[in-house]
């Protein structure tokens, strides 16, 4: 796939993402607002916690969602570095090749290959932020 094809996919799928933001915005907050009691109504025997007021999702009762949870959380901050690492190397090859083509190419590849591994992840990660109660942040 060549560079600029790669670049327009992209843009396609920010573009894509951005216009589905505001309706997954929407959708979490219309669910919160319907699980979630207005401001100074407690739930009666129940406490908030970090999940919402579902007792049986606190961290203390449920260790392994908070297990889950700092897991993805260090996963990310790597998968974070890796990309920068990654597109930095592709652009410190990028300028040392100078005239040869085929390090060009292999710079060029490899910068391709950081950004489509970070939209794989960011991707990844809203599926988790989907799946998991309360959300990994």
């Amino acid at each position: 796939m060549s560079f600029k094809k790669t670049t327009k996919l992209v843009l396609l799928c920010l573009a894509f993402l951005a216009l589905q933001a505001p309706g997954m915005l929407v959708m979490t907050r219309s669910a919160v607002a319907a699980t979630t009691p207005a401001a100074g109504t407690p739930t009666p025997g129940t406490t908030a916690t970090r999940y919402g007021n579902n007792p049986d999702l606190s961290p203390g009762d449920c260790r392994i969602l908070q297990y889950a949870v700092d897991a993805i959380n260090l996963l990310s901050a790597l998968a974070g570095i890796v990309v920068v690492i990654m597109i930095a190397v592709g652009g410190i090859q990028y300028s040392a090749a100078r005239d040869n083509p085929q390090a060009t190419q292999a710079a060029k590849q490899k910068i391709q290959n950081a950004i489509i591994a970070l939209l794989a992840f960011l991707f990844m990660y809203g599926f988790l932020q989907y799946i998991i109660p309360g959300g990994v942040l």
